[in-house]
């Protein structure tokens, strides 16, 4: 999990942002407060009406496709004349990063293994709908996932970043089993690298052990 938000060689790779404030905050509650306020639904209706941006109320983007629609406006008021439905919140510890294997050049693959030997333990915040999963690792920093049928967490995101003449684009993927502590978290790392490069594009998976606190 606390490999989602970066390594790679310098590359940041950005989870999913969600404002300060509660995780799983209740559908339209932009301050992050546990309720629904008139204001709230007022400023959700602004962004809907107008299409800026959801900055000032996230949390009333619930499909989280950057924008708010008129269900979610539904749902928001429907949030704010009943009580939320608070997630399930558990603190797991994720410890004990290793590289398991690499296609990348060996100078890549070194660097890559110094980084994540150097990471520490991390305290996560892990809260759950059923559906959905969100984390807050020990530095503050908040990714979103789902929860399949298989009862696995899965977190996905990428980024790209131009160094002179190449181009380096990283798919990254987390997949982990919360049902059972102790279990093993698993990053797939893929490398695209595209124009004037020094290699192509390769393959990282690294893992990491969690524990249910």
């Amino acid at each position: 999990m606390r490999l989602v938000r970066a390594w790679v060689v310098g590359a940041c790779l950005l989870a999913h942002a969600w404002p300060a404030g509660a995780l799983f905050a209740c559908g339209g509650d932009c301050d992050g407060s546990g309720d629904v306020t008139v204001d709230e639904i007022v400023t959700a209706i602004n962004i809907a009406l107008s299409g800026a941006g959801i900055e000032a109320c996230v949390a009333g983007d619930r499909n989280e496709d950057g924008e708010i629609t008129v269900d979610e406006i539904l749902l928001l008021v429907n949030n704010a004349l009943s009580s939320c439905v608070p997630p399930v919140v558990e603190t797991w510890v994720e410890s004990d990063f290793a590289l398991v294997s690499s296609t990348c050049p060996t100078v890549v693959a070194d660097a890559i293994e110094e980084e994540v030997a150097g990471e520490s333990s991390c305290a996560i915040e892990v809260a759950s709908d059923g559906r959905r999963v969100q984390t807050r690792d020990c530095d503050g920093v908040v990714a979103t996932g789902t929860i399949g049928s298989d009862g696995v967490a899965r977190f996905s995101t990428s980024t790209a970043e131009q160094v002179e003449d190449c181009l380096i684009s990283i798919a990254l993927e987390f997949r982990v089993d919360l049902a059972i502590s102790p279990t093993t978290g698993g990053y797939l790392a893929a490398v695209d690298l595209t124009g004037t490069c020094p290699f192509g594009g390769c393959a990282v998976v690294i893992e990491s052990t969690l524990t249910r606190e």
